[in-house]
């Protein structure tokens, strides 16, 4: 008997992904740093999904700016439920390309999954020292204390 799913969520993160075009891919920025040893380097796919989180990345923090330069607290609150539902949903896409770029840099290297990692200057994947490995480099800056107030208390 043959499964015929759909996921509607898939597809639409694979149109995504196909749809980044490779002359415009999101660089990583960190150089090798002394002690990192170079394993390998980022598949075409695997560029695609840190382009597509960098974009997810801006977008939340583009959000979280204008949530922050809405002038009043009496408008802030009035759409404030609005704001965090999308920031949440953007958030989440951040940490599940992150997840899908490190799952796919360590399948197509053939690295161990608890083997610390990360990613340079010309797509190198080098491998971090235990002491200088703070995490894999996902940031999420808003700048907005009324945002982080209001994620915080949960309201």
């Amino acid at each position: 008997m043959e499964s015929s799913l759909k996921f509607p969520f898939f597809g639409k993160l694979m149109e995504e992904l196909n749809a980044i075009d490779p002359a415009k891919y999101d660089l990583p920025e960190a150089e090798v740093k002394e002690g990192e040893d170079v394993l390998g380097e980022a598949t075409e796919e695997s560029k695609k999904l840190w382009t597509l989180k960098e974009q997810y990345l801006k977008r939340h923090n583009d959000l979280a700016h204008e949530f922050d330069t809405i002038a009043s607290d009496s408008e802030k609150d009035a759409v404030k439920e609005d704001y965090l539902k999308r920031l949440a949903h953007l958030r989440f896409m951040v940490d599940l390309l992150a997840e899908l770029f490190w799952a796919s840099i360590k399948d197509s290297l053939n690295i161990m999954w608890n083997r610390k990692i990360g990613v340079r200057v010309g797509w190198k994947i080098v491998d971090v020292p235990e002491e200088t490995s703070p995490g894999h480099g996902i940031v999420i800056v808003s700048g907005s204390r009324d945002l982080l107030r209001a994620l915080m208390e949960g309201d």
